[in-house]
């Protein structure tokens, strides 16, 4: 299962404070794509998700200027002996063109344990940009530990 929780925000000198995102159930801040109340929860100010079936949640605004800051970690199997045998996989989808559909054109941070920080365009949509594992390998923290993630768009870019 993997847990996020995070907080969102204007980016630097913007005057705006970060705040939580995860407020109340899943329903009211997220619109659910190919997932259930069964696969998606909200405990503890945390977002959970079971990752079967495919799909996402995506929040219910549109935002073109922020920063978005989380952390998200997978919970250690407690069968799993080596961490490169781990299949853990999600993302953070970006920019998501309607309509709504698994997979939709976006551009995804791959938050797959082995891939975490590689960005790729999904469904058609163009990414210009490079993967630089040295800097991922660093960065990415062992299986059932918390990982932070930041994303920062201006302009819709």
């Amino acid at each position: 299962m993997g847990r996020w929780r995070g907080r969102g925000g204007g980016g630097p000198g913007s005057g705006w404070e970060f705040a939580p995102l995860v407020k109340g159930g899943v329903g009211a801040p997220f619109a659910l794509v190919g997932l259930g109340t069964d696969t998606v929860s909200i405990r503890g100010g945390e977002i959970r998700v079971s990752g079967k079936p495919d799909g996402y949640f995506a929040t219910r605004e549109s935002y073109r200027n922020y920063v978005l800051r989380f952390e998200w970690m997978y919970e250690r199997p407690a069968s799993l002996g080596s961490e490169a045998s781990f299949q853990g996989n999600s993302g953070l989808l970006i920019h998501i063109a309607e309509p709504h559909k698994v997979w939709p054109v976006c551009i995804e941070s791959q938050l797959m344990n082995a891939d975490a920080g590689h960005l790729f365009g999904v469904s058609g949509a163009k990414f210009h940009g490079s993967k630089d594992a040295g800097a991922q390998k660093k960065a990415v923290k062992p299986i059932g530990e918390w990982n932070l993630h930041e994303v920062t768009c201006k302009d819709g870019s």
